[in-house]
């Protein structure tokens, strides 16, 4: 790709998108509920089936954003 995901993560409007992982960023509108794993990791369940990691270091993050603190 041409572009970094951080310059893509700019690029977006921040309301509507949030970087979950070092790989992904995640469309707010197509999340359908987010978990927290006992590994410290978290998921995020897309509507279409996909789940998605979360970082330990976004976690917090990620949930206050949601409003799954």
């Amino acid at each position: 790709m041409p572009k970094t995901l951080k310059q893509l993560a700019g690029m977006l409007p921040a309301d509507g998108f949030v970087r979950v992982h070092r790989n992904s960023i995640v469309n707010c509108e197509y999340i359908e509920r987010v978990e927290r794993l006992k590994t410290g990791l978290g998921a995020i369940h897309l509507l279409n089936g996909t789940v998605v990691p979360v970082s330990r270091r976004r976690w917090e993050v990620i949930s206050e954003l949601l409003g799954n603190a």
